[in-house]
């Protein structure tokens, strides 16, 4: 059997048709949710934790004796998620602008909504930077 270039024709119309019908997103059934319906639960759940934890005002200051430079300020939980642990970080600069060391300070059990008020201790320091926040 000879097949034409009309035959042809019809039968990647068919084929092309047959394809659209098995592999259409078909958002107006209630009953099958499409894409949009799942992707803003999961765009939701998975914010990245550097824009959706909040850092507020911070503050820091050597101690009399030139031991150690303690920061203090607050981040809050704005991911709509817990978190098993998180951290911050500082870098500590002397007064050249050299790096001479990072005050760290980390918290377990973060819950959603909920602000932690953190105490990041390091080496004394000209002044600092935030660096990092880092949260699973």
């Amino acid at each position: 059997m000879k097949l034409t270039r009309s035959g042809l024709a019809v039968l990647m119309i068919v084929a092309a048709f047959v394809g659209w019908i098995i592999f259409r997103d078909d958002r107006s059934s209630p009953n099958v949710p499409g894409p949009a319906a799942t992707s803003t639960i999961s765009a939701s759940q998975d914010r990245d934790p550097a824009t959706c934890l909040e850092r507020g005002k911070r503050s820091s200051e050597v101690d009399e004796y030139e031991v150690a430079t303690t920061i203090t300020g607050t981040v809050k939980n704005n991911c709509g998620k817990d978190f098993s642990y998180v951290e911050i970080q500082f870098k500590l600069f002397d007064h050249k602008g050299n790096v001479v060391g990072t005050a760290m300070a980390n918290q377990t059990n973060l819950k959603a909504g909920e602000t932690w008020k953190y105490k990041a201790v390091g080496e004394p320091a000209y002044s600092n930077r935030f660096d990092s926040i880092t949260a699973y």
